[in-house]
């Protein structure tokens, strides 16, 4: 079965309540939430002969926000360097969540999926990518948001690199940016900056 790195399980506890009271501040109920099953660690991507060569790991977790086995949003959180503990970055309701949810299901559906489930960022024009990876080789790649590529488009390792190298830059996305104050963005995110608030309520934690 497809699996994800693991994450510190001691910062589970605080990590949902740091949700919990986030979502509470921005008037959102937390009740019936619980956050999924894979957290998923972020890694962006350079140049480089293969896949992992070319990843750098941004130290950033992805975990899907889910109310009644539907995802709603994700959170972003940081390791932090003192402790085993987490810092959650940003919470943000987004289209990328559902897709990820599809890429997920499907992926854990299959008996013969081993590989290691990481999500791959491309800054330079907002692409973010389920890598699946697996140390003996083999690695692909499934588009889940990009300005480019279709979504749930499937690539294997050579052709991505490939790919990667021609993508275009931030020309991209100056004119994206200027889409997106003229007309709505399908994949524009609605976001909530993290603030020093009170614990409010404990939000249920389903890993």
């Amino acid at each position: 079965m497809a699996h994800a790195d693991a994450f510190p399980a001691s910062a589970l506890p605080q990590l949902a309540e740091d949700v919990a009271e986030w979502l509470d501040a921005s008037g959102l109920p937390t009740d019936d939430m619980t956050i999924a099953a894979v957290p998923l660690l972020i890694w962006d991507i350079g140049t480089g002969n293969s896949i992992l060569e070319a990843t750098t790991s941004s130290g950033e977790w992805h975990h899907q926000i889910v109310r009644a086995s539907q995802p709603i949003a994700f959170a972003r959180s940081r390791a932090r360097v003192e402790n085993d503990q987490v810092e959650l970055l940003e919470i943000a309701e987004s289209p990328l969540t559902a897709a990820i949810d599809d890429v997920i299901r499907s992926l854990r559906a299959s008996p013969r999926e081993t590989r290691t489930l990481r999500l791959l960022r491309i800054q330079r024009n907002h692409t973010t990518c389920m890598w699946l990876h697996d140390p003996a080789g083999g690695d692909e790649v499934i588009s889940l948001q990009s300005p480019v590529w279709e979504r749930g488009l499937r690539i294997d390792e050579a052709t991505f690199l490939r790919m990667v190298r021609v993508l275009p830059g931030p020309g991209l996305i100056e004119a994206r940016d200027k889409q997106r104050r003229e007309s709505p963005d399908p994949w524009h995110a609605r976001r909530w900056a993290n603030s020093s608030i009170r614990p409010v309520r404990q939000l249920a934690s389903a890993f």
